[in-house]
This record gives C-alpha cells, structure tokens and sequence, in this order.
C-alpha cells in the first residue's frame, strides 16, 4: 500500500488508541491486532468500520487478516504506551471547525428544526449503504453468512429499499433454511411495504416451501411468474419434484424449455435429473433416451458446460454404451470454470446437486476400461470435492503410463496449486507452456492470484468469458480481481454482466457505486 500522511485514531474493544500513520494502523491489521469490528476515523471527522475506508477495505474483508485475538489487542496497546500514543476519550481532539455545522444550525432555524431529523436520517442512510457494500463484498467471496451477519447489525431496517431487504432475506433462507427466520423478517415490514415489490412474491414462496405448504407456495410462484418467468417456473418445478410429482416437474420443464429456455443450463439439468428420475422409477427407456438427445442438442449449441457433459456420459453409461472418453475430457477440461457446489440463492435448492452430480461420475468412472484415464478422471473427481489424498493416490497410479500426457499434467498442476506446492506447480506449468487446454489456462489464472498478481488473473478471466465461457465463477472472477487493482469500470461491468446474465440475480442485488 501507498505510504501517505494520514493518521487515524482507533476504536477497538471500547478501547481507543492513536493516532497511528496508515502503515501502522495497515500492519496491525495485518496481525490481527485490530478486530475487523474496529472503528476508525481521522481526528476530527466521524467514527467508520475500519471496512468502509479504502486504505484498509482489503484486509477488513479478510483477505489479508490474520486471525484476532484479545491478547494481540494487548500486544497493541503496549505499543502505544511505548510510544506515548495512548488517549484517554477526553484527551482526544475535538472536530474542527467547518461550515458543515453552521449551515446545518441555519437550516434548524430557517425550517423550524425539520433539518435537525434530516441530518440524523442521512447518517443513518450513510451508515446503511457501507454495511450493504461491505456486505457485498462477502458475497463475491461466497461467505454468505458474513454477509448475513453485516445485514441483521443494522439498525435502521425500516430505510433499507426491497432489493436490500430481499437480499437480507434469501441470506437468511439460504444460510439458516428456516421459516422461522424469514417470517421475523417479514413482519419487520408492513404489508404495504411487501405489496409494493414483486420479488416478495417469491420470497414468500421460498418460505411456504421451507415451511412444507407447497399448495400456497405454488400460487406465491404464480403470483411472481410475470415479473421473472424463468425464475418462478424453476421453482414450480423443483418444488413438483421434491414432492415426488415427476411428471409434472418434467412437463413444467419441457415448456419452459421450449419457450425460450432452451440454452438456459439451469433448465437442461433439471429436466435431465426429472428424466433419470423417471427412468428410474418406471424403468422405460424413453425417458433416457429423451434425456441423452437433451444433451446432446444443448452441446452442439452450448460447449462448455462440464456438467452437461458429466451428465451426458452418466446417460450414455445407463442406457448400456460405452462411455466417450472425448466427452469426459471436455468434462475435466471444463471442471475449474464452475463452482460445482454453486447454489442460487432465488431457487430452490437443486435436486441434480454436486453431491449427486459426483455419485454420477464414480459410476462413469468404473465404466471406463483404460487404467490410466480412469485414475486421471477419479483423481480430478476427487480434487473437486477437496479429497486430497485420495485423489493423489490415482495420480500415482495413472503416473506410470500417463506422465507426459497433456491432461494428466493439467489435473496435477491443478492439484499442486490447491495444495501449495509452488516449487512443483512452476515445473509443471513449464512443461505445458504452450498449452491451450481450459484446465491448465485456469490453473494460470489461480496462480496469478495465489501470487497477487491481480491484473494478470483479471486478464485471463475475461479471456474465457471472451470465448463463450460465461459462467457464473468467470464473471465473479474477472470482477473481483479488477477491483483488486482498483480498476472500477471493469469490476462493476463483469459484476453487472454476471448478475444479468442469469436471470433473476440483478433483479435482488443492488448495483454497487
């Protein structure tokens, strides 16, 4: 960080400290010797979280802190002392002079002390957006109960805007899955509130499903059904599956597929994993054949989806064929540009979830008669789900024959970077220096990252999207190492771009400023 002149006083633990230079206050940050929770201002101005300032916005999100504790707090506090920094709260100075406040007391007399109130509400209003950007920030890095916990400390719910509350709302659905939670939200706000905003429509079908009334969840659906017909049909569908109604799910699909949702991947596995489900109950053959000729036709259309092609090759595997090698190299190729755990927080929870869709690849992976591929495709399943070991033990035995093979090496080099073995990941990606396999450009594009080289990562992400990769992890991707390098524009288009490209998101989250 930038060395500059400012010096900042903290708050900490109803402690307060200072003033201290920004590259003190940076590296005690650093240390865990100031908690996330602190306050900060420079004398004279107004108390912030230590988040809402620039100079320190990056470690506050945690992705520079080391873990707090009260004995570094301590540590701290010594320091001062040493350095006779230490300010009893009367000792601190008081705010300067400015013609801030003259103008504000002329504004009390001139409107009979209606300015006093419209001071108080444009704090509270100030107060309100840093918490929700800073909210935002943890939902770009996927903690969605920080974010959680940013919304429910607010104080003044009554200002926030629907979208704000929506967004605090399916927080708490996704995160507690409890009804009981949403409705003490709900009843925060009165029914005029609620009646003014589409979205609610939906969220008080998400709440009637947790709540197992899926009849009145059905009709909130249809209630949302004109304002995000995507959205609301997915839901009816997910729900007709979860009580065990397949057909209906199925035809709920069919036409949504057909009115439009046919390069829509959402709407392709769903149906995919109604179809199986059929097939498995019934045991007739159509319904996998009608799934297999899904697949294929969204493939044709739409080349990278890994899990339309895990999905394809589990089909192929149950109607008796013998599996494409070709197809699970595209799924291994493609496995790094999506969350495989990636649930949206406006649907219903998936019913073809990663727990599935990896119960899928063991099965296709047995099928498989070559030694060495079938080490290569166990080992990245078992990558994927964060089984480390297991996974190194079929990169051992797919060593012996596949040592130079140029897919073997991508998974490795993949498997050294999440286990942090730079000296053996720079070997690795030596040897595929001219490679344009996916896996092994993602791979890059982490170790860009791990290195904090922010701009080079952001270069590749936007790459991908640039050839037709516009998932949702290479929209969150390129956005959030943009904003690494304070690149604004870029951030805020791949964020929106994201968020757009799937619909129903931009529909709940505020745009950032």
């Amino acid at each position: 960080m930038k060395s500059n002149k400012k010096l900042w006083l903290v708050k900490d633990k109803n402690v307060i400290l200072g003033p201290f230079a920004t590259e003190e206050l940076t590296e005690a940050l650093k240390k865990g010797e100031v908690s996330q929770q602190a306050q900060v201002k420079e004398p004279g101005g107004y108390w912030l979280p230590v988040g809402s300032k620039k100079e320190f916005s990056h470690i506050a999100t945690d992705s520079g802190q080391s873990q707090y504790s009260p004995e570094r707090l301590e540590v701290l506090k010594q320091k001062a002392a040493l350095k006779n920094k230490g300010y009893k709260k009367k000792d601190l100075p008081s705010p300067k002079t400015s013609l801030k406040p003259l103008l504000m007391i002329a504004l009390v007399v001139l409107i009979g002390g209606g300015g006093l109130f419209l001071k108080i509400g444009f704090f509270g209003k100030f107060k309100n957006q840093e918490a929700i950007h800073k909210a935002h920030a943890f939902l770009r890095q996927k903690k969605l109960k920080k974010a959680l916990e940013v919304y429910s400390a607010i104080k003044d719910k009554k200002d926030l805007k629907p979208q704000e509350v929506s967004l605090w709302l399916l927080l708490s659905l996704k995160v507690h899955q409890s009804p009981k939670v949403a409705k003490k939200i709900l009843n925060t706000f009165p029914d005029s509130f609620l009646r003014k905003d589409a979205r609610f429509s939906l969220l008080q079908g998400l709440v009637a499903f947790y709540e197992k009334k899926y009849k009145k969840a059905q009709e909130w659906f249809k209630q949302f059904q004109s304002s995000a017909p995507t959205l609301a049909l997915l839901n009816q569908a997910r729900m007709a599956y979860y009580r065990g109604a397949y057909h209906e799910s199925k035809n709920i699909l069919q036409d949504l597929r057909f009115s439009g949702g046919d390069k829509d991947v959402r709407v392709i596995l769903d149906l995919t994993g109604a179809l199986i489900k059929l097939f498995k109950t019934t045991q007739k053959d159509k319904y996998l054949n009608q799934a297999y000729r899904l697949l294929k036709g969204f493939l044709a259309a739409s080349s990278y989806s890994p899990k339309a092609y895990l999905a394809l090759s589990y089909v192929q595997a149950l109607r008796g064929q013998p599996v494409s090698f070709r197809h699970l190299h595209k799924w291994v190729e493609l496995s790094e540009l999506v969350y495989w755990d990636d649930e949206n927080l406006y649907l219903l929870p998936d019913f073809v979830n990663k727990k599935i869709f990896f119960n899928w690849g063991e099965y296709v992976v047995e099928q498989v008669q070559d030694i060495g591929e079938k080490n290569i495709l166990a080992a990245q399943l078992k990558f994927l789900d964060h089984q480390w070991d297991e996974g190194e033990a079929h990169l051992e035995m797919a060593l012996y024959k596949n040592a130079q093979d140029p897919l073997f090496l991508a998974v490795q080099n993949a498997f050294f970077l999440k286990t942090h073995q730079e000296d053996k990941l720079k070997e690795g990606l030596s040897k595929l220096k001219d490679s344009r396999l996916l896996i092994h450009q993602v791979t890059q594009a982490e170790y860009c990252e791990y290195l904090k080289k922010w701009k080079c990562a952001a270069n590749f992400w936007r790459s991908f999207i640039q050839k037709g990769v516009k998932t949702s992890k290479a929209y969150e991707k390129a956005s959030w190492n943009y904003w690494q390098v304070k690149d604004k524009e870029n951030a805020l288009l791949y964020y929106k771009l994201g968020k757009t490209s799937f619909e129903g998101e931009a529909f709940f989250l505020v745009p950032l400023k």
